[in-house]
């Protein structure tokens, strides 16, 4: 039987590599939309210390799910899915497919597996969870999961306040309610292409440092202190990411300028690695160099075809 699902091409690989840049040369062979599944281009305001597409990039290939939130917002796997799948859906209906580009494999496993959990649960919001049962009473958990997992309530005791604690849990971490997660092996909603850029690791490292190098050019440290102004906090989840932390750091006489950027860049250096780690753990990945857009192309010929 001819499977009728959406068709998704996967564009992955770590920081710095060019990504966006196969993805624009990509987007204008086929007809199709760009989703961005990377967790920092989501905030607006945030657009140096991100390297979100520029103006002109956007222009040739508008990047979905970018500048959707603000810095102090929440945002998860969950939310990331929720919002993909209706963009994905609204490009199949319109006979195109969607290019997910991103070095977010945490949401990229999510959209293409299901959501799961790829950490222990969080045991400081398991405590305040045992806490506010205490403080309020026997039923008290079983009433919060009614309220944002009624499924979940129905069939957790009231009694079970390790499992209510978990299912709450598992709705404040990742936004999703655990009686919808479904188990990797029955989640195959899209068929999937995968493409994933490497090149020699001593040349990414080099991009990398002259990639920090032009986002101070850039005014990185301005757009910081812009947020700061703002009124965002350092404390923030998103102004604690990469980049962002450091130039806190320099702001709160903490480190030197040149310490500040020099932290930084061997700081992307190891999550470059650790990108790498976690995308060539998956064996359907189809690895090509960031110049290779011509194999990409027939990659995606034959995966639309097939």
């Amino acid at each position: 039987m001819e499977d009728n699902s959406p068709k998704i091409v996967i564009i992955c690989g770590p920081t710095g590599i060019g990504k966006t840049s196969m993805t624009i040369e990509l987007f204008s062979k086929f007809p199709s939309i760009v989703v961005s599944a990377d967790s920092m281009q989501v905030y607006k305001l945030m657009d140096i210390g991100t390297a979100k597409p520029s103006l002109q990039e956007n222009k040739k290939a508008f990047h979905h799910l970018t500048d959707i939130c603000f810095p102090n917002d929440d945002f998860n796997a969950g939310k990331f899915v929720e919002k993909a799948d209706a963009l994905i859906q609204k490009a199949h209906s319109k006979g195109k497919i969607s290019i997910i580009a991103g070095g977010t494999g945490l949401y990229i496993k999510a959209l293409t597996e299901g959501i799961f959990r790829s950490k222990p649960a969080d045991k400081k919001i398991i405590e305040s969870l045992y806490e506010k049962e205490k403080i309020h009473g026997k039923g008290h958990l079983k009433k919060l999961l009614s309220i944002h997992d009624p499924e979940a309530g129905l069939k957790i005791h009231e009694n079970d306040i390790f499992r209510l604690a978990r299912a709450l849990e598992c709705f404040f971490s990742t936004g999703q309610k655990i009686s919808q997660l479904r188990k990797e092996d029955n989640y195959k909603k899209y068929q999937v292409l995968k493409i994933g850029l490497y090149m020699e690791r001593s040349l990414l490292y080099k991009r990398i440092e002259s990639r920090v190098d032009q986002m101070m050019e850039d005014g990185f440290l301005e757009e910081v202190k812009k947020l700061r102004n703002l009124g965002y906090s350092p404390e923030l989840k998103s102004m604690n990411s990469l980049g962002y932390k450091h130039m806190n750091l320099f702001i709160d006489k903490e480190l030197s300028f040149d310490e500040a950027v020099e932290l930084m860049k061997r700081d992307t250096r190891r999550y470059a690695k650790r990108q790498l780690t976690w995308f060539r753990r998956d064996n359907e990945i189809n690895w090509l160099l960031p110049n290779e857009n011509k194999k990409a192309e027939e990659l995606i010929k034959n995966f639309i075809s097939s």
